[in-house]
Protein backbone atom coordinates (compact mmCIF):
# COMPACT_ATOMS: atom_id res chain seq x y z
CA UNK A 1 0.00 0.00 0.00
CA UNK A 2 1.31 3.29 -0.76
CA UNK A 3 1.88 5.67 1.59
CA UNK A 4 -0.04 9.11 1.68
CA UNK A 5 2.43 11.99 1.87
CA UNK A 6 2.65 14.53 3.83
CA UNK A 7 0.42 17.86 3.59
CA UNK A 8 2.60 20.54 5.23
CA UNK A 9 2.04 24.24 5.37
CA UNK A 10 3.99 27.19 3.63
CA UNK A 11 3.88 31.10 4.25
CA UNK A 12 4.32 32.62 1.09
CA UNK A 13 4.12 36.31 1.47
CA UNK A 14 6.56 37.66 4.32
CA UNK A 15 9.07 41.07 5.51
CA UNK A 16 11.73 41.28 7.02
CA UNK A 17 14.29 44.58 8.65
CA UNK A 18 15.71 44.38 4.81
CA UNK A 19 12.34 46.15 3.38
CA UNK A 20 9.71 47.43 5.52
CA UNK A 21 9.27 44.22 8.08
CA UNK A 22 10.25 44.62 11.77
CA UNK A 23 12.01 41.44 12.29
CA UNK A 24 15.34 40.10 11.10
CA UNK A 25 15.10 37.06 9.10
CA UNK A 26 16.70 35.04 11.52
CA UNK A 27 13.79 35.90 14.04
CA UNK A 28 11.34 35.07 11.28
CA UNK A 29 12.64 31.71 10.76
CA UNK A 30 12.73 30.60 14.46
CA UNK A 31 8.93 32.39 14.79
CA UNK A 32 8.11 30.38 11.66
CA UNK A 33 9.69 27.21 13.40
CA UNK A 34 7.21 27.34 16.15
CA UNK A 35 4.35 27.94 14.14
CA UNK A 36 4.59 24.76 12.98
CA UNK A 37 5.34 25.85 8.90
CA UNK A 38 7.64 23.86 7.10
CA UNK A 39 8.33 26.15 4.33
CA UNK A 40 8.51 30.53 4.11
CA UNK A 41 9.03 32.93 1.33
CA UNK A 42 10.84 36.12 2.70
CA UNK A 43 9.60 38.63 -0.40
CA UNK A 44 10.99 41.96 0.84
CA UNK A 45 10.28 44.75 -1.64
CA UNK A 46 12.75 44.88 -4.81
CA UNK A 47 15.22 43.57 -2.48
CA UNK A 48 16.42 39.38 -2.02
CA UNK A 49 19.12 40.01 1.06
CA UNK A 50 16.90 39.43 3.68
CA UNK A 51 16.35 36.40 2.03
CA UNK A 52 19.62 34.88 1.46
CA UNK A 53 20.53 35.75 5.08
CA UNK A 54 17.77 33.54 6.60
CA UNK A 55 18.51 30.94 4.09
CA UNK A 56 22.19 30.95 4.94
CA UNK A 57 21.19 30.66 8.60
CA UNK A 58 18.58 28.30 7.89
CA UNK A 59 21.52 25.99 6.01
CA UNK A 60 24.10 26.43 9.15
CA UNK A 61 21.88 25.69 11.62
CA UNK A 62 20.28 22.66 10.19
CA UNK A 63 16.65 23.92 11.03
CA UNK A 64 13.96 21.95 10.19
CA UNK A 65 12.22 24.38 7.68
CA UNK A 66 13.09 25.60 4.10
CA UNK A 67 13.13 29.37 2.87
CA UNK A 68 12.43 30.47 -0.17
CA UNK A 69 13.82 33.63 -2.00
CA UNK A 70 11.09 35.30 -3.21
CA UNK A 71 10.79 39.46 -3.73
CA UNK A 72 7.71 41.29 -3.73
CA UNK A 73 8.57 44.06 -7.01
CA UNK A 74 7.45 46.60 -7.78
CA UNK A 75 5.77 46.77 -11.60
CA UNK A 76 3.92 49.87 -13.92
CA UNK A 77 0.91 48.00 -13.07
CA UNK A 78 0.83 46.66 -9.43
CA UNK A 79 3.07 44.63 -7.30
CA UNK A 80 4.06 41.03 -8.04
CA UNK A 81 6.05 38.43 -6.04
CA UNK A 82 8.65 36.29 -7.38
CA UNK A 83 9.71 33.25 -5.90
CA UNK A 84 12.82 30.63 -6.09
CA UNK A 85 14.56 33.59 -7.54
CA UNK A 86 18.21 33.36 -7.96
CA UNK A 87 18.84 37.21 -8.61
CA UNK A 88 17.27 40.56 -7.90
CA UNK A 89 14.12 41.57 -9.88
CA UNK A 90 14.47 45.09 -11.15
CA UNK A 91 11.99 47.12 -10.32
CA UNK A 92 9.37 49.54 -12.15
CA UNK A 93 9.08 47.69 -15.81
CA UNK A 94 5.78 46.24 -16.86
CA UNK A 95 3.94 43.92 -15.28
CA UNK A 96 4.84 41.41 -18.35
CA UNK A 97 8.16 42.69 -18.59
CA UNK A 98 8.73 41.57 -14.48
CA UNK A 99 7.07 38.03 -14.96
CA UNK A 100 9.51 37.54 -18.02
CA UNK A 101 12.76 37.92 -16.10
CA UNK A 102 11.23 35.82 -12.84
CA UNK A 103 10.39 33.61 -15.51
CA UNK A 104 14.01 33.20 -16.83
CA UNK A 105 15.39 32.58 -13.62
CA UNK A 106 13.18 29.33 -13.06
CA UNK A 107 10.70 30.98 -10.97
CA UNK A 108 7.34 31.02 -10.07
CA UNK A 109 4.93 34.15 -10.19
CA UNK A 110 2.15 34.84 -8.10
CA UNK A 111 -0.31 37.85 -7.44
CA UNK A 112 -0.29 39.01 -4.67
CA UNK A 113 -3.47 40.98 -2.97
CA UNK A 114 -5.22 41.11 -6.51
CA UNK A 115 -7.07 44.53 -6.27
CA UNK A 116 -6.17 45.89 -3.03
CA UNK A 117 -8.11 48.76 -1.73
CA UNK A 118 -5.15 50.35 0.59
CA UNK A 119 -2.34 47.84 1.98
CA UNK A 120 -0.63 47.80 -1.37
CA UNK A 121 -0.87 48.19 -4.83
CA UNK A 122 -2.57 45.02 -6.59
CA UNK A 123 -2.80 44.07 -10.18
CA UNK A 124 -6.30 44.28 -11.63
CA UNK A 125 -8.06 41.09 -12.34
CA UNK A 126 -8.25 42.31 -16.23
CA UNK A 127 -3.93 42.70 -16.05
CA UNK A 128 -4.09 38.75 -14.40
CA UNK A 129 -5.91 37.49 -17.12
CA UNK A 130 -3.82 39.21 -20.11
CA UNK A 131 -0.78 37.78 -17.73
CA UNK A 132 -2.94 34.32 -17.27
CA UNK A 133 -3.34 33.79 -21.04
CA UNK A 134 0.35 34.00 -22.27
CA UNK A 135 1.73 31.73 -19.08
CA UNK A 136 3.35 34.52 -16.89
CA UNK A 137 1.65 33.57 -14.23
CA UNK A 138 1.30 30.78 -11.93
CA UNK A 139 -0.83 31.37 -8.77
CA UNK A 140 -3.41 34.05 -7.59
CA UNK A 141 -3.19 34.71 -3.72
CA UNK A 142 -6.81 34.08 -2.29
CA UNK A 143 -5.86 35.03 1.13
CA UNK A 144 -3.77 37.94 2.46
CA UNK A 145 -3.24 38.93 5.84
CA UNK A 146 -3.30 42.69 5.33
CA UNK A 147 -6.13 43.03 3.37
CA UNK A 148 -8.89 44.51 5.46
CA UNK A 149 -11.87 42.16 3.77
CA UNK A 150 -10.07 39.12 4.33
CA UNK A 151 -12.90 38.46 7.04
CA UNK A 152 -15.51 38.11 4.41
CA UNK A 153 -15.58 34.24 3.71
CA UNK A 154 -18.08 35.21 1.00
CA UNK A 155 -16.11 37.36 -0.44
CA UNK A 156 -12.49 35.71 -0.88
CA UNK A 157 -14.68 32.09 -1.43
CA UNK A 158 -15.66 33.63 -4.80
CA UNK A 159 -13.03 35.79 -6.02
CA UNK A 160 -12.98 35.97 -9.95
CA UNK A 161 -11.74 32.32 -11.56
CA UNK A 162 -8.78 31.54 -13.14
CA UNK A 163 -8.85 28.29 -13.61
CA UNK A 164 -4.73 28.21 -15.07
CA UNK A 165 -3.87 29.52 -11.66
CA UNK A 166 -2.85 28.06 -8.41
CA UNK A 167 -4.97 29.36 -5.45
CA UNK A 168 -2.31 30.31 -2.51
CA UNK A 169 -1.89 32.35 1.09
CA UNK A 170 0.23 34.40 2.71
CA UNK A 171 0.73 36.79 6.02
CA UNK A 172 2.17 39.28 4.28
CA UNK A 173 3.78 39.89 7.90
CA UNK A 174 5.63 42.81 9.10
CA UNK A 175 5.69 41.63 12.59
CA UNK A 176 6.30 37.83 14.00
CA UNK A 177 2.67 37.95 15.57
CA UNK A 178 0.93 37.77 11.78
CA UNK A 179 3.79 35.59 10.90
CA UNK A 180 1.57 32.15 9.01
CA UNK A 181 -1.89 34.05 9.77
CA UNK A 182 -2.48 33.25 6.49
CA UNK A 183 -0.86 30.25 4.74
CA UNK A 184 -0.75 27.26 1.76
CA UNK A 185 -0.98 24.23 2.40
CA UNK A 186 0.61 21.30 0.01
CA UNK A 187 1.36 17.96 -0.81
CA UNK A 188 5.35 17.35 1.14
CA UNK A 189 7.07 18.82 3.19
CA UNK A 190 9.93 21.21 0.98
CA UNK A 191 10.24 24.17 -1.08
CA UNK A 192 10.34 21.77 -4.23
CA UNK A 193 7.40 19.68 -3.32
CA UNK A 194 5.36 22.84 -2.55
CA UNK A 195 6.70 24.27 -6.42
CA UNK A 196 5.59 21.09 -7.48
CA UNK A 197 2.32 21.36 -6.21
CA UNK A 198 1.57 24.97 -7.56
CA UNK A 199 2.92 24.07 -11.07
CA UNK A 200 0.24 21.21 -10.44
CA UNK A 201 -2.48 23.81 -9.05
CA UNK A 202 -2.58 21.11 -6.03
CA UNK A 203 -2.35 23.95 -2.92
CA UNK A 204 -4.95 25.16 -0.97
CA UNK A 205 -5.43 28.37 0.70
CA UNK A 206 -5.89 28.87 4.15
CA UNK A 207 -6.19 31.38 7.20
CA UNK A 208 -6.38 31.18 10.60
CA UNK A 209 -9.09 32.95 11.64
CA UNK A 210 -12.11 34.95 9.56
CA UNK A 211 -12.20 38.22 11.49
CA UNK A 212 -10.01 41.11 12.32
CA UNK A 213 -8.71 41.67 15.66
CA UNK A 214 -8.33 45.42 16.89
CA UNK A 215 -4.68 44.59 16.75
CA UNK A 216 -5.31 44.10 12.72
CA UNK A 217 -7.19 46.97 12.32
CA UNK A 218 -4.94 49.64 14.09
CA UNK A 219 -1.69 47.97 12.04
CA UNK A 220 -4.01 48.35 8.59
CA UNK A 221 -4.26 51.91 9.09
CA UNK A 222 -1.24 52.96 10.80
CA UNK A 223 0.66 51.25 7.61
CA UNK A 224 -2.11 51.84 4.83
CA UNK A 225 -3.56 55.24 4.91
CA UNK A 226 -0.07 57.03 5.68
CA UNK A 227 1.08 54.33 2.14
CA UNK A 228 -1.86 56.08 0.05
CA UNK A 229 -1.65 60.31 1.13
CA UNK A 230 2.34 60.04 0.86
CA UNK A 231 5.03 59.67 -1.99
CA UNK A 232 6.48 55.81 -1.97
CA UNK A 233 10.46 56.23 -2.75
CA UNK A 234 10.44 52.57 -4.05
CA UNK A 235 6.90 53.45 -6.36
CA UNK A 236 7.52 57.03 -7.85
CA UNK A 237 5.13 56.82 -10.93
CA UNK A 238 2.39 55.49 -8.68
CA UNK A 239 2.55 58.41 -5.86
CA UNK A 240 -0.20 60.92 -6.83
CA UNK A 241 -2.91 61.24 -4.52
CA UNK A 242 -5.58 61.12 -7.95
CA UNK A 243 -3.96 58.17 -8.84
CA UNK A 244 -4.73 56.01 -5.64
CA UNK A 245 -8.18 57.09 -5.18
CA UNK A 246 -8.62 55.92 -9.08
CA UNK A 247 -7.15 53.05 -8.43
CA UNK A 248 -9.15 52.51 -4.99
CA UNK A 249 -12.40 52.82 -7.02
CA UNK A 250 -11.24 50.36 -9.75
CA UNK A 251 -10.29 47.90 -7.05
CA UNK A 252 -14.13 48.43 -5.27
CA UNK A 253 -15.63 48.21 -8.89
CA UNK A 254 -13.81 45.12 -9.27
CA UNK A 255 -14.23 43.53 -5.65
CA UNK A 256 -18.05 44.01 -5.75
CA UNK A 257 -19.20 44.46 -9.04
CA UNK A 258 -17.28 42.30 -11.30
CA UNK A 259 -16.93 39.29 -9.47
CA UNK A 260 -18.02 35.89 -11.37
CA UNK A 261 -19.91 33.14 -8.48
CA UNK A 262 -17.61 29.99 -8.48
CA UNK A 263 -17.19 27.22 -6.06
CA UNK A 264 -14.04 27.03 -4.49
CA UNK A 265 -12.55 24.14 -2.31
CA UNK A 266 -10.34 25.87 0.32
CA UNK A 267 -10.03 25.65 3.87
CA UNK A 268 -10.21 27.76 6.96
CA UNK A 269 -9.28 27.16 10.52
CA UNK A 270 -11.35 28.75 13.21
Amino acid sequence: MKKKKKTSKADLHIHSTFSDGQDTPRKIVKKAIEKDLSVIAITDHNRIKGAIEAQNYVKEEKLPIDVIIGEEVYTQEGEIIGLFLKNHITPHKTAKETCQEIKKQGGLVIAPHPASIIGGVGLSYKKIRELEKEKLIDAIEIYNGGDIIRFDRHLTKHKVHFPHLAKVAGSDSHQERDLGDCFTYFSGSTALDLKKAIKERKTIPAQISSYLTLAHILGYILRGVPRMLKKDRHYPHKTKISFKIKSMLRQIKEKYWQIPEFRMETHHLE
